[in-house]
């Protein structure tokens, strides 16, 4: 490989990882992939919005409005996880589950997991 490819590739593995870490900035972004790593079939994303209020019930001392989580994950959060290719959401918008492909999406699955548990 020469200067000039390896450059390349080391771009775009910078903006990756970068990409990467902006998925990953957000608690509840993480929450989402924890959940959707322990169902390899998916979820609904309405299945997803109950976990996320009853998980964010547990961790946080102020009530948890339904609405505005069911709201946020369906405006920002998981098309954000789409667009980094991280999950897929079927055709009609009511499941969402991990991207089974190549290497990516088992390095972001194990952060994403071990995140979680902290």
């Amino acid at each position: 490989m020469g200067l000039e490819q390896n450059r390349q590739r080391a771009e775009r593995g910078r903006e990756w990882l970068d990409g990467l870490s902006s998925v990953l900035a957000d608690r509840r972004r993480r929450f989402v992939l924890f959940e959707l790593s322990e169902h390899d079939e998916g979820l609904s994303v309405s299945a997803l919005v109950d976990r996320t209020v009853e998980w964010e019930r547990l961790s946080a001392s102020d009530d948890v409005d339904r609405t505005s989580v069911s709201e946020s994950l369906r405006r920002d959060h998981i098309p954000k996880l789409v667009a980094a290719d991280i999950v897929a959401l079927d055709a009609d918008g009511h499941r969402v589950r991990l991207r089974q492909h190549g290497s990516r999406a088992e390095v972001v699955r194990r952060v994403a997991v071990s995140l979680a548990r902290r």
